[in-house]
């Protein structure tokens, strides 16, 4: 059987709608994981989503009267300055750049970068409340963040943060780091988080759609307040993936599960990158690709200059069994 990741958001009372049509007769899948289920489901994660390395924050080097570099930093919306020796986010000497750059392989420490080279970038929107129509802003531990997977330089960047309602973010000390972590981990891979078919009750007990309760206590991100009302899953600084509560009435990525099916299979002979093409984009099967969407996909290749078959590793039918093997403890229950 193979688990699929919902190629967008959608909203929650349209699960079985979603995966009935789009993912060829799946259903919703919204019971809990076992511990050795969500430990592989995590893992299967990490290993096939690809995360962002270089993204835009809020900070320039300032000019003189006379047009000259100084040794100060300027952060976006008004946010103060830093001198660049006492900036202690540094990952290695700015000298001769004027913009930074947020790395996940750098530990979330700034990569000086030239303003004129694109990057992908993060916004930070200051108003409540932490949504835009078009835009999927997200609260990460107290900042609403959105990262967006569209590649502009410095100027342009601040320019399409401005037209969301937002701004460059600011990252000016490690305080900051979990929440710009997370948002690298999973705002442009998971939009935010996957609906984990939890939701609280009157009561206040978290209860999946089975019926079932979630009473670990350790599944839960412990920063989080869980004031909302739907729990989704969602990457932490570590990457491990924690439990983080989230409005219901938005619309969140989802899983959906159907039995595996032989044809759907890359089991071919000769032609066998001409044929992969051929069904990503007839879209005959979703099994492709059970964690990133095309359109994702496409995306952060574009943004990361990766080629597909360092994407698409090691062949689909692979990718389909491992990803099942962590949920069917769960089903068999």
């Amino acid at each position: 059987m193979c688990v699929y990741l919902s190629s967008r958001v959608i909203s929650l009372d349209s699960i079985d709608t979603y995966c009935s049509t789009e993912v060829y007769g799946a259903k919703a899948f919204t019971r809990r994981l076992t511990d050795d289920g969500l430990k592989d489901f995590q893992r299967i994660l990490a290993d096939y989503l690809v995360f962002p390395n270089y993204v835009y924050i809020g900070m320039q080097r300032q000019l003189d009267s006379m047009r000259r570099s100084t040794d100060t930093f300027a952060f976006s919306n008004g946010e103060g300055t830093v001198k660049a020796e006492e900036y202690g986010l540094w990952a290695s000497d700015p000298e001769y750049y004027d913009c930074g750059t947020v790395s996940y392989s750098k530990d979330f420490k700034v990569v000086p970068f030239q303003c004129d080279d694109k990057a992908i970038f993060m916004c930070e929107k200051k108003e409540e409340p932490c949504q835009h129509d078009y835009v999927r802003y997200v609260d990460y531990y107290g900042k609403c963040l959105v990262v967006i997977p569209d590649k502009e330089n410095f100027m342009s960047a601040g320019y399409q943060c401005d037209n969301s309602k937002g701004h460059l973010f600011a990252y000016k000390s490690s305080d900051d780091t979990r929440s710009v972590a997370s948002a690298v981990y999973s705002s442009v891979t998971l939009d935010g988080g996957i609906y984990a078919g939890l939701r609280k009750t009157s009561t206040g007990k978290w209860m999946y759609e089975n019926e079932e309760e979630e009473t670990s206590k350790s599944r839960w991100d412990p920063n989080d307040d869980r004031e909302n009302d739907c729990g989704v899953y969602r990457f932490t600084r570590n990457q491990t993936l924690s439990l983080f509560s989230m409005k219901c009435d938005i619309q969140h990525r989802v899983l959906c599960i159907d039995e595996f099916q032989k044809s759907r299979t890359f089991e071919v002979r000769g032609k066998r990158q001409q044929r992969r093409r051929a069904l990503m984009r007839s879209g005959d099967t979703h099994c492709t690709l059970p964690l990133l969407s095309r359109g994702r996909r496409r995306d952060l290749i574009r943004s990361e200059k990766y080629v597909g078959r360092n994407v698409i590793r090691p062949t689909f039918k692979k990718i389909c069994e491992r990803v099942s093997s962590a949920i069917l403890t769960s089903l068999k229950r």
